[in-house]
């Protein structure tokens, strides 16, 4: 197919081939057209294959009704489309109506926030946001939107794939619910529903209980209707708080999933059929979104945005295995679960601030290590800068934003960074489709992920929680693991570590103990949970293991594990009823108290270690291998210097690279060990620069 995209969870589709997206975001509206075509043949010099540019409402419409695309420079988009096509890239549009970007009123008209009042959005005493903030359902807002919506779509309908154009992809809004959330509250805007009789609150309340009196047991409050129930009054009750709050940001989630269903509709009813996307603020953005794929279809991709630093507030400046561990990885297994292929639609090439510095050496090593953990397609923002348009900008004259080219077409050292990026992408297409080995799962529940973003629920840490014992020890391992969503049905092939958490929905643990009945081998971590998504009882798989534990009372610093002492774990409580047949495995110092237990269930069999830790040490690591090993895990790879991370990616064929990342400012150098097809095999030693990821390609049979 000459003219084709489409995308699945193993990657994109581009003219008929399977390939990488490679993008580079070049606003139209800021860089002079006269060297519009120089940007782009860098671009395409540089490997890309697509390029991105925001269209900003506040630039196409200065005046309510005067919706101009053409007359002046800054809104020639159709000239810039048909550039794009000219130098045979494909184009993705992101319309906003937010774009964020560094400009006023975050790319959205003046007019629009002075004129109308009932757009702004409200805080829960009903008051409007310190900054210019609109509510996405506000009436007025959606009305506003629609009329941009017809104009844009009226201007590029020419240029659209299905007409032959450039135009593959539309992004609906950016970084959604980011402007609500950063600025310190969710939206309580009348449109909201709150009170109103078949609002949107009251109908989400009802879709949920059921009945009047199944909200009023879950608040603790008497009601006689939903239209009753008000979320800036909640109950006094600690465990009902808990519960009325986690439920309005799940209806103000909902709304967004809303939202953006609305603007989809928009584009169709204006004969823009399309692909759509939109772009979480990180990877705690993504659980917000987690209805997306299911409710806007196949032909829509949830993708992420990523930036290691931004000011010195960001707290590094320097992609570290931290921000693999937290983000890199969490990103490409959530993405990929919901259907996604795991793309970056900003992914950092430079910054607003002057300081701290982006480097080379450091921009090289994030791109190389978001490769190792599977990224399929990438937007680098901004590929080049501009001069803003009249009082848009919020930061600076010029938007600079310190990229590989900057605002006066000069190549940065950076560039040559995208240029060797981009081509080995192109140079390696089969890695498009090659997905990252995992010899272990780890269990999570979007649910309880969101309410990481939220800061509300018993869960609000939970991720970090996951990466500090787990994660961190498996990348030191020889046990790489994929994170997996267990309100789905899981898998047997692999172990399956699950963590502590205070709730795990009835759906996650039925189909845990249906993992484990079907010949799952499970590991669960520091307890079980007892109570549902809703905060009520549930103990199906506490009473499917069957142990009882009580506070501990030793003061032992040892932990023993089959004869190894382990130190630094933490251990609330001691074992001290477990079926029979189940064999005690791990003991304090005295071997008076019981840790951990290993037992079978059905066709399958679980260990449970009630200890939790910080991954300090390798003594952790050797514990937890030793777990995996008796639950049947294949090993993978192997580092002689665990301080050296790895990952694997294979594809259906069996070819295979490796990706050894030194995210330090010193060299190491390590050992290699491999384990494939049942062998073990030495790969050598390799040497790593400070802040090096090197890829290694290992033959395949029809290679040698």
């Amino acid at each position: 197919m000459k003219n084709g995209f489409s995308f699945d969870r193993h990657g994109y589709v581009i003219d008929g081939e399977r390939q990488f997206l490679i993008s580079g975001e070049i606003h139209y509206f800021r860089v002079p057209q006269k060297d519009w075509e120089k940007r782009i043949r860098l671009l395409v010099e540089a490997g890309a294959n697509a390029v991105a540019t925001y269209v900003p409402w506040c630039i196409h419409e200065p005046r309510e009704g005067e919706i101009l695309f053409g007359g002046s420079e800054e809104r020639e988009l159709p000239k810039f489309l048909e550039l794009a096509q000219k130098y045979g890239l494909k184009v993705l549009l992101r319309p906003g109506p937010y774009q964020y970007s560094e400009l006023t009123f975050d790319g959205l008209p003046e007019w629009l926030y002075r004129d109308y009042p009932e757009t702004h959005a409200r805080k829960r005493d009903g008051s409007s946001f310190d900054a210019p903030t609109f509510s996405y359902i506000a009436p007025v807002f959606l009305e506003k939107v629609k009329q941009y919506y017809r104009g844009f779509c009226e201007a590029v309908k020419p240029y659209l794939l299905q007409n032959g154009g450039p135009v593959v992809m539309i992004q609906l809004d950016n970084e959604l619910t980011g402007v609500h959330l950063w600025r310190g509250s969710v939206d309580y805007h009348p449109a909201m529903g709150i009170g109103q009789a078949g609002g949107r609150y009251p109908s989400f309340l009802h879709r949920k209980y059921g009945s009047v009196e199944a909200v009023s047991d879950a608040y603790g409050i008497a009601y006689t209707s939903f239209e009753e129930v008000d979320p800036n009054q909640p109950p006094a009750k600690t465990l009902q708080k808990q519960r009325m709050e986690r439920d309005y940001f799940d209806f103000y989630c909902e709304t967004g999933t809303e939202y953006l269903e609305i603007l989809q509709g928009y584009l169709c009813e204006c004969g823009v059929k399309i692909a759509t996307c939109h772009n979480p603020a990180g990877t705690s953005m993504i659980p917000v979104f987690k209805d997306c794929n299911q409710r806007l279809g196949k032909d829509f991709l949830l993708s992420v945005d990523f930036y290691y630093v931004l000011t010195y507030g960001s707290g590094q400046f320097s992609p570290t295995p931290k921000y693999v561990a937290e983000n890199m990885a969490f990103s490409a297994d959530l993405l990929e679960g919901l259907g996604n292929p795991f793309s970056i639609l900003e992914m950092q090439a430079g910054t607003f601030t002057q300081v701290p510095p982006v480097l080379p050496e450091d921009l090289e090593a994030f791109y190389m290590a978001n490769l190792a953990m599977g990224v399929k397609g990438v937007n680098y923002y901004v590929f080049t800068g501009g001069k803003n348009s009249g009082a848009f900008g919020t930061t600076a004259n010029v938007y600079d934003y310190r990229a590989c080219v900057s605002a006066d077409g000069k190549k940065r050292p950076n560039y040559q960074v995208i240029k060797r990026f981009s081509h080995l992408l192109r140079e390696n297409p089969w890695l498009v489709a090659a997905d990252r080995v995992g010899a272990v799962r780890v269990g999570v529940e979007m649910q309880s992920l969101r309410d990481g973003r939220s800061k509300l629920g018993r869960d609000q840490n939970l991720r970090a929680e996951i990466v500090q014992c787990i994660g961190y020890t498996l990348m030191t391992s020889r046990y790489p693991a994929i994170y997996t969503q267990i309100d789905q049905p899981i898998p047997t092939d692999k172990p399956l570590i699950l963590y502590r958490s205070h709730s795990l929905s009835r759906t996650a643990q039925e189909n845990i103990i249906e993992f484990v009945n079907g010949g799952g081998k499970l590991l669960l971590i520091g307890g079980i949970a007892t109570l549902d998504e809703n905060y009520s009882p549930c103990t199906l798989l506490a009473d499917f293991i069957g142990i009882k534990t009580e506070k501990n009372d030793s003061f032992s610093p040892i932990t023993r594990v089959h004869g190894r002492d382990i130190y630094s774990i933490n251990h609330a409580q001691k074992i001290t009823a477990y079926e029979k047949g189940d064999q005690p495995i791990a003991h304090d110092g005295t071997e008076q108290n019981v840790y951990g237990i290993t037992g079978t269930r059905g066709k399958g069999s679980f260990i449970y270690f009630g200890g939790t830790w910080l991954m300090t040490g390798f003594d952790q690591t050797a514990m937890l291998e030793d777990f995996l090993s008796e639950l049947g895990a294949k090993a993978v790879l192997s580092c002689s210097n665990p301080c050296v991370n790895y990952t694997v990616r294979r594809d259906e064929n069996g070819k295979t690279a490796i990706f050894l990342m030194n995210l330090y400012a010193g060299r190491q150098s390590t050992e290699v060990t491999v384990w494939e097809n049942g062998e073990v095999r030495s790969l050598g030693k390799f040497a790593l620069k400070p802040m090096q990821v090197k890829m290694l390609i290992l033959p395949t049979e029809t290679d040698v």
